[in-house]
């Protein structure tokens, strides 16, 4: 997770809103456990950056899945076949 973490610091240090700021004075002592507490604060930095990631991570599953299984038709008829529990929140992604 340092990419989060890096990124979190990249768009700090340009400026942007965060309740990060109020909690570390020195950039280099934000770690991940940092991020993942402003989360549960719904942190709109830290969901922007963490949004963006499980976009990119879903992505590339999406590559993998094809790449290694091309009789799928879709990576959701994949998922829904292994890991049903998980649809509903991969929809609600999907339809935004």
């Amino acid at each position: 997770m340092p990419a989060i973490r890096d990124e979190v610091i990249r768009r700090l240090k340009r400026g942007k809103a965060s309740s990060l700021q109020e909690e570390v004075n020195d950039m280099d002592e934000l770690d991940f456990h940092h991020v993942l507490e402003a989360l549960d604060r719904k942190d709109p930095l830290c969901l922007e950056v963490v949004k963006e990631a499980a976009h990119y991570f879903g992505m590339g599953l999406t590559n993998l899945i094809f790449l290694f299984q091309p009789n799928i038709e879709s990576a959701e008829e994949f998922w829904c076949q292994n890991h049903s529990s998980t649809m509903p929140p991969l929809r609600q992604q999907k339809s935004e």
